[in-house]
This record gives C-alpha cells, structure tokens and sequence, in this order.
C-alpha cells in the first residue's frame, strides 16, 4: 500500500492494487460509519428490553450495503487518493464487503475457539485453526453478517450476545416478526451463525429450546397467515432446457449464447451453481471419441468425502445420430472463444455478482422469458430447478437413484428429498440429454 502511495506522485504503474485498496478502505470506513451511527442510536433509543415497534426503521436494513457501494464520505472525499478513484460497481463492493465479514467472523471465532479451550501448544493453536476451517469464506461472510445483525439486536435491547439466554434469541424472533421483512425459512439461517459462536464458546446453545421451537413456530404459521406459503420452486422440464440449448446455439448475441449455454451446462451437469461458475478451461477436455469429460476442482463437501478427491465425470457424446449434440457444441464453442480470447485460467462464465445462485437464476429467467416460458400456477423457477431438473431427467431415463446421486455429487437422502420429482415422466429431450449415460446392451460373440 505505502508503495502504491508513493507513486501518487509520478504516473501510476499498478493501477489495480491500488484500487483494492481504494474499493477496501472505502467499504471500510462506511461500514464503520453504519456501525457506529446506527447502533448508537438504537442503543440511545432502547432505553428499556421492551422491543418497541417504532426502533424497527432503526435496525441494520437489507439495504445498507447501498451505503457501502457510494464512496462519497467526507473522509474519502479529502482523501488523497480521491482523485483517482474510478466509480466502483454494486458488484465489487458486495465483494469487498463479503471479504471484510468473512474476514471478521473468521478472527472472532478462533478468538472464542481458543478462549473456550485454553492450554497453549501448537497443537491447541492448530486444532482453533482446522475448527475455524471448517467454514469456507461464503458461509463465514453470511455468519459474519448474521452475528452483526443479532449483535446490534442484543446491544439495542441490552440484552448480551454471548452467552444469549433464550429469552433472548426468542425476542430475536419475535423482533424480526415485528419488521416483517424476514420469511420464517430465512429466520433459521439467521440463527445458524449465534449456534455456532455459541458451540465455540462452549456455552449451551441457546437456539435449542422449546421456547425457541414455539417461537418458530408461531412465526411461520404467523407467515403463513398473512403472506401464504411461498411458490414452489420445481424442476425445469428437459424440453424447457433443451429449447434453452438451442436458442443458445442459434442466437447471434455472444453475451446471451454465454449466459445460456451456462444454464444448459448447469442443467445436464447436475452440479451446484458455484461449481459451474467456477469452471476454467482447464477443467473441461473433449477427447477424441466425441463428448466432453469435465472435473470439479474444488466444491462444497469435498471435506465430507472419504480421499478428498475431486469430482471428475465423462460425459460421452450421444447414441442419437439425426439430433445435434448441443450440450458438447455448446461447451466446445464456449472453451474455443474463451481462448481465442486468452483468457486461459480466467473462469468460463464470468459473472459479477458474489452469489452464483442468483446469477443463474437471472440468466435462465432471461432465456425463459425469451422463450416465452412460464412456470406452472404455484410455482417458480430459480437456479435449483435447473440442477433438480437435470436430476429428474436422468432419473426418468432409467438411471437409479444411486447412479443420480453420484453424477449429481449428492447424497441419495438429499436427491429424493430435494432433486427429484417422483412424478415426472421420460420426454424425447430427456434422452437426448442423458439417455448417453445409460449401459446399452450388448451382443457378445457365441
């Protein structure tokens, strides 16, 4: 950083450092601000634990990272980097942000990690460390940011977080109640971050209780009530995927034929969103017999899995000789032009925001809004139903659960529960996705 500073002077030569730098003290210093300013406030106001209905506004809103993404503080602005500083974007600010939070959660919780085991060696110091691995930096920033939300509730009410009675994780539930502005499935996750501090701690879980099952409980039929349940998020039919395919193939807008044959690689790669956004070149062949083979690198459960292996599949090319192979086409074309580009190294499908899920449910809500497409009365689609859909598919063509759950990289629990619509029925399109992957029979000699 002192070195970037001192070439403000003289023409600047590592112009992206420093703009880390810019986009990090920037988020910084208005997250400090937000901090500061709004839980002092609500500290002022909550002069009792009663939770009155007029401090809801005053509570950390959904919206603060907007505060985030302007740079326009006094402090920036009398800043001496201030004019050089290039417009940053929603998306590297969520980015940044996402990065401090995590970074935050992950200092504190080997801070309560090593305080609740005491005892000094590297051996203590090296179990804190694996404990606090266990969390990868996208689950440690929705902690990090989890633990804010329910400290500035404890330090509104007077209430103390650690340990947290469940009294107080109740009130918790029943203040995000009040604002209306969390869905009861939501509520649990933000739960999730004050059990683990907890467990770190060594203090008893406070989330655990039946005060804290009612109080649950009461918000989702409270929900319920008022808003009804929520559409059903359901498996994209594999006609649906396949017309994707195609308008993939055929359009002339690279950015559209891009962001669709992601949504197809999704579908008939059965894997999590993040997986498929993080593809490289590197991690896709196309051997000399037709079809493509593809690995995923490094993935979610990857700890869960006995070797630690990563997940490598062959996708062979398909038995239908009269239908275009669109699946192997697509991704062939993809690999081509990302390296006509050279960007070799840099990610098949880059995308801006920080949540994959949410990328690709855009992109597939574009192309079905161009294809015309509309989910059944009741119903949604989303980034899920394309991994759910591809799992239906090739269920439908024959494969077994078994077979599903091991190409989908998934539990058999987790597929029927989840993945896999008992109900659908085989389609033409099904089989020219997955019926490849089914054993042909064979004639050996007499």
């Amino acid at each position: 950083m002192q070195a970037e500073v001192d070439r403000l002077n003289g023409q600047l030569t590592a112009r992206e450092p420093l703009n880390e730098v810019i986009y990090t003290r920037s988020a910084l210093h208005q997250l400090f601000l937000i901090l500061v300013t709004r839980y002092t406030v609500l500290s002022e106001r909550a002069s009792s634990p009663t939770l009155a209905a007029n401090l809801q506004d005053l509570l950390l809103a959904p919206d603060d990272r907007d505060s985030i993404y302007r740079p326009t503080t006094s402090f920036f602005d009398s800043s001496v980097l201030a004019y050089r500083t290039i417009a940053i974007s929603r998306e590297q600010a969520e980015r940044v942000q996402s990065r401090v939070v995590a970074n935050a959660w992950h200092r504190d919780q080997t801070a309560a990690l090593a305080d609740a085991a005491g005892g000094s060696g590297l051996a203590a110091a090296a179990l804190t460390e694996l404990r606090d691995l266990s969390l990868r930096d996208v689950t440690a920033a929705r902690y990090g940011a989890g633990w804010l939300r329910f400290c500035a509730f404890c330090e509104a009410g007077s209430y103390s977080p650690l340990p947290a009675s469940p009294t107080t994780v109740g009130r918790y539930i029943a203040w995000q109640w009040l604002k209306g502005s969390v869905q009861p499935s939501s509520m649990r996750t933000y739960l999730s971050p004050v059990r683990k501090r907890h467990l770190a701690a060594e203090h008893p879980n406070p989330c655990a209780t039946d005060l804290v099952a009612e109080a649950m409980a009461g918000f989702t039929n409270a929900w319920l009530d008022e808003h009804g349940s929520k559409p059903k998020r359901v498996a994209l039919p594999a006609s649906v995927s396949w017309r994707l395919a195609g308008l993939a193939f055929s359009s002339p807008d690279p950015t559209l034929r891009l962001c669709l044959s992601a949504i197809v690689a999704h579908f008939f790669m059965c894997r999590r969103a993040r997986d498929i956004l993080s593809l490289t070149p590197e991690d896709v062949a196309f051997p000399a017999e037709g079809g493509l083979s593809f690995q995923i690198v490094r993935s979610k459960t990857d700890a869960k899995r006995p070797g630690g292996e990563r997940l490598a599949h062959f996708y062979p090319a398909s038995t239908f000789t009269t239908v275009p192979d669109l699946p192997v086409l697509l991704l062939r074309r993809v690999v081509a032009e990302h390296r006509r580009g050279r960007n070799a190294g840099t990610r098949l499908f880059p995308a801006a925001s920080a949540d994959p899920g949410t990328v690709l449910t855009a992109w597939l809500r574009t192309g079905l809004q161009i294809l015309g497409v509309v989910p059944p009365v009741g119903c949604v689609y989303a980034s899920h139903s394309n991994r759910s859909g591809g799992c239906t598919a090739l269920r439908t063509v024959g494969a077994g659960l078994d077979a599903v759950a091991q190409w989908a990289g998934m539990s058999v629990d987790t597929l029927t529960r989840s993945y896999s619509d008992a109900l659908a029925t085989a389609t033409p399109e099904a089989h020219f996705f997955f019926g490849r992957l089914i054993p042909q029979a064979i004639q050996l000699p007499a």
